[in-house]
């Protein structure tokens, strides 16, 4: 399965999921790659014609949108935003592939940022990354 038929799948359960969904809750952040698979390119392509904006701009957008409004409610990331990402309003992360060393430290240290009405962080391991990190 394509990597961005993953991620939209994740979104399709999401939508199910949460009643009144508002398709402003969620966005995509990527950190594209010359060598991207066909469905990730055209994602891109499909991202800057609708909001009439390159790529770059976008993933800033969205980044800053996360930390500082009330949309996205959720931000669906893959390679980025692991290092010199900071948003304290950030509970959950679903890790599903395998991170180690400062990888994993960071993920676990941007789920677990202390905030106004935040208990804890969590994060949900799709891969047994952290199962075999205590081995």
């Amino acid at each position: 399965m394509a990597k961005l038929e993953m991620l939209q799948n994740e979104l399709n359960y999401l939508k199910e999921k949460i009643k009144n969904y508002n398709e402003n809750w969620s966005q995509v952040v990527i950190t594209y790659l010359h060598n991207d698979e066909v469905e990730i390119e055209n994602y891109k392509k499909m991202a800057e014609e609708k909001y009439n904006k390159n790529i770059d701009e976008l993933n800033k957008e969205w980044a800053d949108k996360f930390r500082t409004s009330d949309e996205p409610k959720i931000l669906i990331v893959n390679r980025k935003l692991l290092t010199g990402f900071d948003a304290p309003i950030l509970k959950t992360i679903y890790i599903h592939q395998f991170l180690k060393d400062y990888l994993l430290l960071q993920a676990s240290a941007r789920a677990n940022r202390p905030a106004k009405n935040k208990k804890y962080g969590l994060i949900v391991d799709l891969t047994g990354v952290l199962i075999e990190s205590y081995k």
